[in-house]
């Protein structure tokens, strides 16, 4: 929420949030700026989408295959995307949101399972274990896969520094959240956070 309030006092004017899905980070950031557009393949998505945020411009279609026509926006957002997507899909979308992001723009990117974090060195063992090679996007990867279709990272945080427990909550949630607000301030630690969130603005793209 501080995140998207800043970009909004920075970056007024379209918010465009890309696999929007339920809305649920485009119901955190649409209030910052004056013209809200959420894209999702999925209609079911979408209809819980505009519960969520009545005021904005909706839209069901595949960018890949029929890429419309919105103008550009001041800022984008891309979460839970790069991790879950193939990798002609990853530069797909991010080739055709390079096309659409205004020339001052800022780009809103997330990696929601940090190769260095306690989750994706777990889930990278695994992978090994039973003999699928590779894992989460590193870093590095990510800045490569950016700059291949056209942004440069320029600030870049983690959250969730404490890993999570899905199946069963082992201590009480209100001293967790103030641990991860004090582990959290930390940039180092944020290096090892399972979430990380990315602000790329756009360049030439590298060949």
């Amino acid at each position: 929420e501080e995140l998207f309030a800043r970009l909004g006092r920075e970056n007024p004017g379209r918010y465009l949030d890309f696999a929007c899905g339920t809305g649920r980070i485009m119901e955190l950031a649409y209030p910052h700026f004056s013209e809200t557009v959420g894209i999702d393949v999925s209609d079911a998505m979408l209809a819980e989408a505009r519960r969520r945020v009545p005021s904005a411009r909706l839209i069901e279609v595949d960018v890949m295959t029929n890429p419309p026509d919105i103008g550009t926006f001041q800022v984008i957002s891309l979460f839970r995307f790069i991790l879950s997507a193939e990798d002609h899909l990853r530069e797909g979308v991010l080739h055709w949101l390079r096309t659409v992001i205004d020339p001052g723009g800022v780009l809103v990117v997330n990696n929601h399972l940090n190769q260095w974090s306690i989750t994706g060195l777990r889930h990278r063992w695994r992978n090994v274990v039973r003999g699928r090679p590779g894992g989460p996007p590193t870093e590095r990867h990510m800045e490569k896969l950016l700059r291949r279709c056209g942004f440069e990272i320029v600030e870049a945080y983690g959250f969730g520094v404490i890993p999570p427990w899905r199946d069963t909550q082992r201590f009480p949630s209100t001293p967790l959240l103030r641990l991860e607000r004090i582990l959290g301030a930390s940039k180092t630690l944020q290096t090892y956070a399972k979430d990380r969130i990315y602000l790329c603005r756009p360049v030439e793209a590298e060949m």
